[in-house]
């Protein structure tokens, strides 16, 4: 462990990390330099100056000294009388040294490597989700519980089958960590990796219960034509399923298997019921459904998945049932009359931690209070606008941003019109007439999305004119 007992001692510490005196240091740098020498880190992310990104070394310094010393370690046993849990570790090498068989010694050497360095070995989990904005917001939510604190990361990617356009949802949505009992924010997707991926930094997170869900900003939403006997055939010359349909139908299977095992478990297969119109199904609907199609470890493969489908097609052409019904369904989850997905977009989420967490899945509504309270928090971290004759704020993120009024102190009879005029790289939604954006005090906040293609500096000005209702 570094020892940093004077501020020569720290001045060479972040020479070192960042490269020169004059350097700023990013959250993730000061988090390891933190964690390296004696302190406690748990706090330091709420002590950092919110408005900024990075710090100077006299900066950094002075918030350094204000964190608490590492509490030292009670004195244990010797060495030789500990008994060291080694199955998980010998789990991953063997899965790692079986998909890298030439290279097991190369491997092995950096597990020691690792081991002997005392570096963070963070656990990666991966889950699939998806968020479905029809009247309303629907998603995938994912839940778990943290016994000691640790350092937590998310990576939202959006996986993009064969029924969505090339840019659908580019840069549209980002994934919310917030505590679990009082849906409060604590970190947002707000970075761009160079993959694509949407990222938070590391975060330190206390013992508690927590929530991820994955938001969609609207900016790239296209409306989708819905009528009720649809567009594209969904069976053939020969009353079988159409290779286009077949294939929508194992995208949307993907969508709903969520811990991408190839099988949809009960939880999984009532999120797909419930998404589609219909109730969760009853212990002897499910009975039923076990001796009616081939399952594996009690789950639905993709084979039952879609051969269910075919005898509902089969029921449809024998005129105990109607085509309509399949089209509601293939609407609700977001499919247009072409078999596009227009309303839905599917991801896959990576929560990288230092210990193992175990991760349950929901699929829900998200909720008015959800929203009020993930809109009252990035206002509270957002940049304000100078000389706006009401409280409005733009939170800006590395790709994304949304221009936030607060209007629950304004007069009742007033709103204000204002022309918003972005600079190149800032896309704003397509519905929005940039020339006549109103707003009114019907709501605590009233907010407007865009999404940012450039790595570019942009900026957004806004003009404002009071008028009356």
């Amino acid at each position: 462990m570094l020892q940093c007992e004077s501020p020569e001692e720290f001045e060479v510490i972040f020479t070192k990390i960042v490269g020169s005196k004059s350097g700023k240091i990013t959250k993730r740098k000061f988090f390891d330099l933190v964690a390296c020498a004696g302190k406690t880190p748990v706090q330091w992310e709420e002590m950092w100056p919110r408005k900024e990104d990075t710090l100077g070394m006299d900066e950094a310094m002075e918030l350094f000294e204000c964190l608490p010393e590492l509490e030292p370690f009670e004195e244990g046993p010797p060495l030789s009388q500990i008994q060291v849990p080694t199955a998980l570790i010998t789990q991953k090498v063997h899965m790692a040294t079986d998909m890298r068989p030439n290279e097991k010694d190369e491997l092995l050497d950096v597990l020691y490597e690792y081991d002997k360095d005392g570096l963070f070995d963070f656990d990666k989990i991966s889950l699939r989700g998806f968020v479905l904005i029809s009247r309303e917001i629907r998603f995938t939510a994912f839940r778990f519980r943290l016994v000691d604190p640790q350092r937590v990361g998310i990576i939202v990617e959006i996986v993009r089958n064969t029924d969505m356009e090339e840019k659908s949802f580019v840069n549209d949505i980002f994934g919310v960590l917030s505590d679990a009992n009082s849906d409060e924010p604590i970190g947002i997707t707000a970075f761009r990796n160079e993959k694509g991926s949407y990222t938070t930094e590391p975060l330190a997170l206390k013992a508690g219960d927590y929530s991820i869900v994955v938001m969609c900003a609207g900016v790239t939403f296209q409306s989708a034509k819905q009528t009720g006997d649809g567009g594209e055939q969904l069976i053939d010359e020969n009353k079988k399923l159409t290779k286009r349909f077949k294939m929508t139908l194992m995208n949307t299977f993907e969508m709903f298997d969520w811990n991408m095992d190839g099988l949809l478990d009960r939880k999984e297969f009532d999120a797909f019921n419930a998404a589609t119109g219909d109730e969760p199904m009853s212990d002897e609907d499910w009975q039923v459904l076990t001796k009616h199609f081939s399952l594996r470890d009690g789950c639905v493969p993709m084979s039952a998945f879609l051969q269910m489908h075919q005898i509902e097609a089969d029921s449809c052409e024998e005129g105990n049932g109607d085509f309509a019904d399949m089209w509601t369904s293939l609407h609700l989850i977001g499919y247009d009359d072409n078999l596009q997905l227009k309303k839905a977009c599917p991801y896959k989420l990576s929560i990288d931690s230092e210990l193992p967490i175990n991760v349950v899945e929901d699929f829900r509504s998200c909720s008015k209070e959800e929203r009020t309270v993930l809109t009252a928090y990035l206002f509270d971290i957002a940049d304000p606008i100078e000389a706006a004759p009401l409280s409005v704020k733009i939170y800006k993120a590395q790709y994304f941003g949304i221009l936030i009024a607060d209007v629950s102190t304004s007069n009742a009879d007033e709103a204000f019109q204002i022309k918003i005029v972005p600079s190149k790289g800032v896309q704003m939604r397509s519905a929005v007439d940039l020339n006549d954006f109103r707003i009114g005090s019907y709501s605590n906040h009233v907010s407007l999305a865009f999404f940012v293609s450039t790595n570019l500096q942009w900026n957004i000005d806004v003009e404002f004119d009071r008028v009356m209702h």
